[in-house]
Order: structure tokens, then sequence, then C-alpha cells
């Protein structure tokens, strides 16, 4: 288990790694099509459905993700989301507004 607080004021918050930020530290180690599966965690509620958008079957899209798990440090499935969706947040492109 991971704790991303302190337990104990002395004790600083850095102690305690973050699985998502080991994570998202190596995403840079997913093949393309990982990459792509990696990012419709976020948007896509099922296997079938991102399936469908990448145009492959199930069973790959079950594949991709276990090897995504393998190589970001063993996430849970429910941990993996959560880092896709901070990955989709911290690099989606800036916006400005037109004047």
């Amino acid at each position: 288990m991971y704790i991303t607080g302190p337990l104990h004021p002395s004790r600083p918050a850095a102690a305690f790694p973050s699985p998502l930020a080991a994570a998202l530290s190596r995403t840079d180690s997913l093949s393309d099509r990982e990459a792509e599966v990696f990012s419709l965690l976020v948007s896509a509620p099922s296997y079938e459905e991102m399936a469908e958008q990448l145009g492959i079957s199930r069973r790959t899209v079950r594949f991709h993700v276990a090897k995504i798990r393998q190589k970001l440090g063993g996430l849970q499935y429910h941990q993996l989301c959560a880092a896709s969706y901070l990955q989709s947040v911290t690099t989606a492109p800036v916006v400005t507004p037109c004047l």
C-alpha cells in the first residue's frame, strides 16, 4: 500500500512514493499501440468500445492492457485508468482564446 501524504509531521510526503507518479515516468516504454490503448482508458468504459475505436479485437485490447500493466509496474486496472487520466490532463494542449 502506498501513502501519498506524511504519516507524521517529521516525515516528508516524498518518503511515500506514489505508484501513479512512478507509472507516468515509464509511459515512454509503451509501444505506439499500447500508448493508444492507454490513452483510451480515460474515455472508453469497456474493452469492447476500445476495440471498436481501434479496429482490433477485444482479446487484443486485453493483451495490450496486460502488457501496459506489466510495463508500468503492475498497477491495478483502476490505478491504470487514473494514471491515464493524469497523463491526459498534464499533456493536454494549451488552448489560447481567440480575441
